[in-house]
């Protein structure tokens, strides 16, 4: 192995540890901590447990593995893998919640995908592991508090015909560890503050009629796009708002509630402690009234109009003026026509134009 060379553990870890983005980790973190155990070949993995159960490898990062190796595992292997079964059910992401880290190293491989007694699990063993010229590993295997849905596989790789990791090895891995799980754990949340942000930003730019806020757990709003800001003015010191948020279990589709001056159209939770909260301002019906009767409409058509504008969906309006949604939606042909709008979007805008 030519190029930099570790002289001491100290060392190793202060290269480590300057890692400051996804780019640096295969060069900064694999390659050092490989030169450190002695091992040919090493991959972070970083899986994350969808809703409802299913896993997915989020990305990879690798030293001195080739390309197609790493496409094979990718593609057709990684689920077979008794390493990332075993890691998903919590048997090695930490025995209790103290720990962050487990290092471990396995001297047969084979013995442990004849543990799990399945085709896909001596598929991954032969095809796959002794295929690639694979016999010694050593596992460090991560759990993140703030990052619960994933957890991070480093594995470190032996060719076939060397010694196995031995006391020494894993003794240097575990003092290493936990600079190890702190560089991922920074590199991975700020990966996932990036995405959130660039999901709040597009949310706030496609509602900007509407009002758009995150809350914390102890109902502070730590963002709201500006219709929100004037909706949530005084509306968080209002008790009955306050022990709604409080209480109100995840919902992608919550009832609407009415608040003083705002109504909650939707909200859900966003994270571990965090709630998004969709709000829209109580229409001033008597001004969208006088507009409905300057385009014509009828008195019913007038109550349609109103409703929608006050957020309520077709079904919603045909239950509160106890028509057939079909009704409904023929009144919503004869104001668009002659209001001289195509969607309901745009009625809104122009019936609660100032």
């Amino acid at each position: 192995m030519s190029g930099w060379q570790p002289t001491t553990s100290e060392s190793v870890r202060d290269r480590v540890l300057a890692c400051s983005g996804e780019k640096e980790i295969a060069d900064g973190l694999l390659r050092p901590v490989a030169h450190m155990v002695h091992a040919e070949s090493a991959t972070i993995l970083d899986f994350k447990r969808g809703g409802s159960g299913e896993i997915a490898l989020e990305r990879s990062w690798s030293h001195r593995l080739s390309q197609h190796c790493q496409d094979e595992y990718s593609n057709r292997y990684f689920l077979s893998d008794p390493m990332v079964r075993s890691h998903m059910r919590g048997a090695l992401m930490a025995p209790d919640r103290g720990k962050t880290a487990t290092v471990f190293g396995v001297t047969d491989v084979g013995a442990l995908c004849a543990e799990h007694a399945s085709a896909a699990a001596d598929d991954y063993y032969r095809a796959f592991w002794q295929a690639n010229g694979f016999e010694h590993l050593l596992v460090f295997a991560f759990w993140l508090p703030a990052l619960p849905d994933h957890g991070l596989i480093a594995a470190f790789h032996r060719p076939q015909g060397t010694r196995p990791f031995g006391k020494d090895s894993i003794a240097k891995a575990r003092s290493i560890a936990p600079a190890v799980g702190s560089v991922l754990g920074n590199v991975l949340l700020a990966n996932e503050l990036e995405r959130a942000n660039t999901v709040r930003d597009a949310l706030a730019l496609c509602l900007e009629d509407f009002g758009f806020s995150v809350l914390d757990e102890h109902q502070r709003v730590i963002f709201a796009n500006e219709t929100a800001e004037r909706h949530w003015v005084g509306a968080v010191s209002n008790p009955s708002l306050r022990q709604y948020i409080t209480n109100r279990r995840s919902s992608a589709h919550a009832p609407q509630q009415r608040f003083g001056q705002i109504k909650i159209l939707a909200e859900r939770s966003v994270g571990p402690r965090d709630r998004m909260v969709l709000t829209s301002a109580i229409t001033d019906s008597t001004g969208v009234s006088i507009r409905c009767k300057s385009y014509g409409l009828t008195m019913r058509e007038i109550e349609v109009a109103s409703l929608l504008c006050d957020g309520l969906s077709n079904p919603e309006i045909a239950g509160v003026l106890e028509l057939s949604v079909r009704t409904v939606e023929n009144h919503l042909r004869t104001i668009f026509r002659k209001t001289c709008v195509e969607s309901r979007t745009r009625l809104i805008r122009k019936l609660l134009a100032a």
